[in-house]
């Protein structure tokens, strides 16, 4: 029996980081609801930058060596500016949101900032948007509305105001990535410094407008869990997937997986009753978001075999 290719181990590598990655951000939106249930947003936003700066040193020790020396030494002002938005901003923004929201809703509004994405870009870049982008967006927030619908304002634990915040945090994520176009340094390594300048930040954030969270073994393993997988080692997965495979849309399919096993966990885990609106919603907008990902496809096909692009 041949010894199977290196191209095909890679790929296995690649589909099992990935599936890594979704199964630790499934879980998320649920270790969010528990650990507000006993911190508040600032508490478990420092606690969870804490954990975060642990997980991406571990990290950062394992891959010191191919990492260059002089820019241990650079780009720190930009990191202090990349880390008042993420994670401070952009996370304490996110927290408040689960805290006014049921998780069902909180969650899958979430997963709407690539479609903001699209349309921050255009307007940073001077990109056209496309047909495509308007149909992606529109059914996506189509899925909000339902989620949204009257009469889950009624339900326990939803306030417009968590809405609102919800939308912003997309907002913020997506305003993170548009910043960071044309990054050069790794990406592990760029998080790693935004998250150890935040983290001073959110200390301060705790003392003047929240308490310093006494020791509480739940509080604190809920909080660390947060950090150490939200966002550090689920991102650290990704971007392993991405490095082992050559189909990057095959991967990147694997990411709607990520809602549908949450909501599995919301209603297990946390006992929600999931709203019959609650699946249609979400359909929605994971059907915007496979409109949008196809057209991105369908635009690089059409460029690549274009005739400027087959002269060369």
């Amino acid at each position: 029996m041949p010894a199977p290719s290196t191209t095909a181990s890679n790929e296995r590598m690649a589909i099992s980081f990935g599936l890594l990655a979704v199964g630790m951000w499934s879980t998320v939106a649920t270790a969010f609801k528990i650990a507000l249930s006993y911190l508040d947003v600032l508490q478990l936003l420092f606690i969870a930058n804490a954990a975060s700066v642990a997980a991406l040193s571990l990290l950062i020790i394992i891959r010191i060596k191919s990492l260059p020396k002089y820019w241990w030494k650079a780009h720190w002002e930009r990191s202090f500016a990349y880390g008042l938005l993420n994670p401070t901003l952009y996370y304490w923004v996110l927290f408040a949101a689960y805290d006014h929201l049921p998780a069902q809703i909180a969650q899958p509004i979430n997963y709407t900032w690539a479609l903001v994405l699209s349309f921050l870009a255009a307007w940073r870049f001077g990109h056209k948007l496309k047909t495509v982008d308007w149909i992606a967006f529109i059914l996506g927030y189509a899925g909000v509305m339902i989620l949204i619908l009257p009469g889950q304002e009624n339900s326990e634990g939803f306030s417009w105001l968590g809405v609102a915040l919800a939308i912003a945090s997309t907002l913020l994520w997506a305003s993170y990535w548009v910043l960071n176009q044309g990054e050069t340094r790794p990406p592990l390594l760029g998080l790693w410094q935004s998250f150890i300048c935040a983290l001073p930040v959110n200390a301060v954030l705790v003392l003047l407008f929240s308490d310093f969270p006494a020791w509480d073994v739940k509080a604190w393993c809920a909080g660390f869990y947060v950090g150490a997988f939200e966002m550090g080692f689920a991102f650290a997965a990704w971007l392993m997937a991405l490095r082992y495979t050559q189909h990057t849309a095959r991967i990147s399919n694997l990411i709607f997986l990520s809602p549908l096993l949450s909501l599995c966990l919301i209603h297990w885990v946390l006992g929600e009753p999931i709203y019959d609106s609650t699946p249609i919603g979400l359909g929605f907008i994971l059907f915007g978001l496979f409109v949008q990902q196809q057209g991105e496809k369908l635009k690089h096909q059409l460029l690549r075999f274009s005739p400027s692009t087959r002269s060369r």
